[in-house]
């Protein structure tokens, strides 16, 4: 009998033995597809990681991690550290909070920042069977509430991180709604000021090279989220031979806290000519 009890109990710890590494390798399986957000699988590098979505009150930053096998990229991807993280800000937010700041904004947001989504590729580079043939890419994009950055900053420090991270978030929440006909490209900048002055800044088509334009006037803006800009035209004195050129304009907008905005361009050639309305072009804050 004692031999009986001996053998079953041996039988079932040799099975229990076989199946554990199957169990807990489904159990792994199981918890990394629960994870949250999972990992996206891609063939190239997402939008997202290129052209990083804005959100109100929030700095946004991707981490790349890159090896020959997939599991070493996400490793990466997922603990970057305070030096890969200041690496991969924006080079005009590195510039305007100068590098000492930049090293403590990366500090703050290594200990509060927030997965968003991550993916990853992985590519066959040639067929040999030598050292770096296969590429495997990660991409992880994460966010830190602004005000949680703040927190975490030294006193002296913080006045000047409030003013360029505000007018960061704001300049990066604009978008161009419609493209206009005359001016060709347009972009919103935010000036260092204490409330954010905003600007438009616009390249406009003229009829050869070497035109200059002047603001004359920016209205406020109205009820309806419209402001007029009047501009001035002057022809250079020695036309070039191109057949065609461009002349930069930049108006100041002021503080344009709205949903939309329409800024209408009415220009003359020349300081007696009559101002006539060239294009309009549509602003909307996304997120708002």
């Amino acid at each position: 009998m004692h031999d009986s009890n001996t053998h079953r109990l041996a039988l079932a710890l040799h099975f229990t033995l076989f199946l554990a590494p199957g169990i807990a390798a489904q159990a792994s399986a199981k918890k990394a597809s629960e994870e949250t957000p999972p990992w996206e699988s891609v063939n190239a590098t997402p939008a997202w990681a290129t052209d990083v979505p804005a959100r109100a009150g929030c700095l946004r930053f991707v981490i790349l991690g890159s090896s020959n096998v997939t599991p070493i990229a996400q490793r990466i991807a997922m603990k970057p550290g305070p030096r890969a993280i200041a690496q991969s800000l924006d080079k005009k937010l590195i510039d305007a909070l100068g590098a000492d700041l930049v090293a403590e904004v990366a500090a703050v947001a290594d200990t509060k920042k927030h997965l968003v989504r991550r993916a990853h590729a992985f590519r066959t580079l040639t067929r040999r069977m030598v050292p770096g043939n296969t590429l495997a890419e990660a991409w992880t994009l994460w966010e830190v509430p602004i005000a949680d950055i703040l927190a975490g900053m030294a006193p002296a420090d913080r006045e000047k991180a409030v003013r360029v991270l505000l007018a960061r978030k704001r300049e990066s929440a604009w978008r161009l709604e419609v493209a206009p006909k005359w001016i060709e490209a347009a972009k919103v900048e935010v000036m260092e000021s204490a409330p954010p002055q905003f600007a438009l800044v616009c390249t406009a088509s003229m009829p050869s090279a070497g035109w200059k334009l002047a603001v004359d006037k920016v209205t406020k803006r109205d009820a309806s989220g419209r402001i007029r800009a009047y501009v001035t035209g002057t022809a250079p004195t020695e036309p070039g031979r191109a057949a065609k050129g461009s002349a930069t304009l930049r108006l100041r907008l002021g503080q344009c806290e709205v949903g939309m905005l329409a800024v209408e361009v009415f220009f003359r050639s020349g300081e007696t000519g009559a101002y006539v309305r060239r294009d309009v072009v549509m602003l909307t804050a996304a997120g708002r």
